[in-house]
């Protein structure tokens, strides 16, 4: 070893002779290579027992991991700290903000308990129905919490001006009706995935948004009988609105979103997608750093098989020139490993030369010499399988890399050919994880405009909703490019998130505006109070979240305070005057 420094790829077993094929040593650093992915779960006692042993405790030897079952221990291990203390802050947050604008200990824990409730259900579901959580279904609990309180929020406000739940329940049921039932509609049409994760977050989310909203609102109903306060003498804290009823001119809103929807457009392509679970860690945890000098110093990970469909053992014997211009066109630091590449290396110790045979059998025999966690791999002739071996990637260079392996089978007019291994199936996966979520907001988006339209039999509503709720989304976009958020599998999230909150308040928006007996201090106080103060509640809580090391969540949290703000701004701010009401505030 180095003096300050040892490098490891971790093992469960090293093929007898594999070092002597593959970059493996060198002269002051040690490796082995994990090859059998069956035992995956025994990784982090491994890693805990290497960590703690005495060798390298009393010398002070530091320790470099790598490999797709290191990388998932790492997600694993984040996913639970989100659960156990990003969770509990999240809840803790929540109530002082409440209790400080409600000024009330009982009204504030009245309305706190169902949303706490349909979180620790959420948790619960997961739990004995997924046994274990992950990076998506970890979000559940979450959103159950916020769309929960923004539904009582808006409950409460009307129930102060009626004085009574019972009486705002029936008076919000068309608003509240339609905000459930377009957000069950959007978050069940994920089950149309083709990705197991997503249909399972589908399935869970819609599921708990009936029950959950079901609980609260029989709890909301039952509050009347429980006599815990008395809205006589109550006055719920003005939350500061800063003119965001003030009428726009239709033609500042016009020009500013077609700019928006523009630069939006324009910038949309331009937003990074990181796919690459290594960059979401901290960079003191080295993560990344350890991978790519792992990969530099010795095989790295597999990053692509190329399975080949040969009929004889000269196709076979033909692709040693692809082989060879494909080990040009990748970095000097990867590898590639083939029946031929292990043909050669059995000959290159029996004849001293360096080529396959000529002869099948020979070929054959000496390929079974190679190390059998290797050659059983590399065996099948009629299936031929060439293994690119390197750092990992983001999906932007990993496509790069399809592109020019493509284009190179295609030069050496090879057509009967599938690409393979974990890391090609998760990266498709993730990316093909992204654009499903961005389909289902948009699809969610429409069905809920047509519901408007069907409801309210007016083809300016449909526009008006299709506007309020999507130039949020482009804004956004402008606002990732500038701040260099990524989309991953978090911030994706929050479209689908803050579309439940932004089209919850625009339906009370709606509902409020087209009543026939329009007040407008009941309107200010039933519809713009809880509007405000659940945007401020909210984006309060989750820019906490941006302090989080954890770059999927640093990212998830501002991007929730940021989309909501803008949501809550365009339902404030123009949506009123889009509909043709003047509000003096």
């Amino acid at each position: 070893c180095q003096e300050n420094d040892c490098r490891f790829i971790l093992p469960l077993e090293l093929p007898k002779g594999s070092e002597e094929l593959l970059p493996l040593t060198s002269s002051n650093s040690f490796a082995s290579i994990l090859i059998d992915e069956n035992h995956g779960q025994d990784i982090k006692g491994m890693i805990q027992s290497l960590t703690g042993n005495s060798f390298f405790e009393n010398s002070k030897k530091r320790i470099k991991f790598g490999g797709i079952p290191y990388t998932n221990m790492k997600l694993d291990e984040y996913s639970r700290s989100i659960k156990e203390k990003l969770f509990p802050l999240f809840f803790v947050s929540s109530f002082i903000l409440i209790l400080v604008l409600f000024k009330n200990i009982k009204l504030a824990a009245a309305l706190f308990a169902p949303c706490l409730l349909s979180a620790l259900i959420s948790l619960s579901y997961i739990k004995f129905i997924h046994i274990n959580s992950n990076l998506v279904l970890a979000i559940i609990p979450l959103m159950m919490f916020i769309l929960n309180m923004s539904l009582l929020f808006h409950l409460f406000y009307t129930a102060f001006e009626l004085n009574s739940f019972k009486r705002a329940i029936i008076e919000k049921k068309q608003p509240v009706s339609l905000m459930l039932i377009s957000t069950f509609v959007g978050l069940i049409s994920l089950y149309s995935s083709d990705i197991k994760v997503i249909q399972d977050f589908g399935v869970a989310s819609s599921l708990l948004l009936v029950i959950t909203s079901f609980l609260s609102l029989t709890w909301t109903y039952l509050l009347d009988g429980l006599h815990l306060f008395n809205f006589e003498n109550y006055t719920p804290r003005p939350v500061p609105i800063f003119g965001l009823t003030r009428p726009l001119d239709k033609k500042i809103i016009w020009i500013g979103s077609l700019l928006t929807l523009l630069v939006g457009s324009i910038l949309f392509p331009r937003v990074n997608i990181l796919t690459n679970a290594n960059d979401y860690f901290p960079k003191e945890e080295m993560v990344k750093e350890d991978l790519q000098d792992i990969s530099k110093s010795f095989m790295g990970g597999p990053i692509l098989d190329i399975i080949v469909e040969t009929t004889d053992f000269e196709q076979v014997s033909s692709l040693q020139g692809f082989e060879t211009e494909l080990r040009n066109i990748l970095p000097k630091e990867d590898k590639i490993l083939s029946a031929n590449v292990l043909t050669r290396f059995a000959n290159k110790i029996y004849s001293k030369k360096n080529e396959i045979p000529n002869n099948k059998f020979a070929y054959q025999a000496l390929l079974s010499q190679a190390p059998a966690g290797l050659s059983n791999s590399y065996s099948n002739l009629n299936e031929y399988r060439v293994t690119i071996f390197g750092d990992q990637m983001n999906v932007d260079k990993y496509e790069d890399l399809l592109s020019q392996v493509r284009a190179l089978l295609n030069k050496h007019k090879i057509s009967k050919y599938s690409f393979n291994g974990l890391t090609y199936h998760l990266m498709i996966a993730q990316k093909e994880m992204i654009f499903t979520l961005f389909k289902s907001f948009l699809g969610t988006l429409v069905i809920i405009a047509l519901i408007a339209l069907f409801l309210f039999k007016t083809f300016q509503m449909f526009f008006i909703i299709l506007l309020v709720n999507t130039i949020p989304v482009f804004f956004t976009f402008i606002f990732y490019y500038a701040t260099g958020i990524s989309f991953n599998i978090a911030t994706v999230m929050t479209f689908s998130i803050s579309l439940g909150i932004i089209v919850d308040s625009t339906f009370h928006q709606i509902h409020a505006l087209q009543q026939d007996h329009f007040v407008e201090k009941t309107y200010l106080l039933s519809v713009v109070q809880p509007i405000a103060l659940s945007a401020l509640t909210l984006s309060c809580c989750f820019l906490m979240f941006g302090f989080n090391p954890f770059l999927p969540i640093r990212h998830f949290g501002i991007s929730l305070c940021f989309i909501i703000l803008v949501g809550a701004f365009f339902d404030l701010k123009v949506l009123p005057t889009l509909m043709g009401k003047q509000i003096k505030s």
